[in-house]
């Protein structure tokens, strides 16, 4: 999960990064128009982008493996509740 992913420059080098190896990678975001743009530049690659709140993600418990946020979250209203929405999300381990 790339987390407050704009125009999704973090997740198009996540999946540059995962290759082939089928990894799900998810951006999300709660501005459309920043979205929008992410969708854009994709050109038809596997990236899911999903319009959310990242202090209430809409993803159940234990959805993923990673969570990035290169420049987004330093923006977010509730730095505790969007970390508490980050380890809710993850997987363990």
């Amino acid at each position: 999960l790339d987390l407050c992913c704009g125009t999704g420059d973090m997740a198009f080098a996540l999946r540059r990064l995962a290759g082939e190896s089928g990894a799900a990678i998810v951006g999300a975001d709660f501005a459309h128009p920043m979205l929008v743009r992410a969708v854009r530049k994709s050109n038809g690659s596997s990236l899911r982008w999903v319009e959310a709140d990242a202090l209430n993600l809409p993803f159940p418990d234990e959805s993923f493996d990673l969570v990035t946020s290169a420049f987004g979250f330093r923006n977010l209203a509730d730095y505790d509740a969007g970390l508490r929405e980050i380890v809710r999300v993850l997987r363990p381990g």
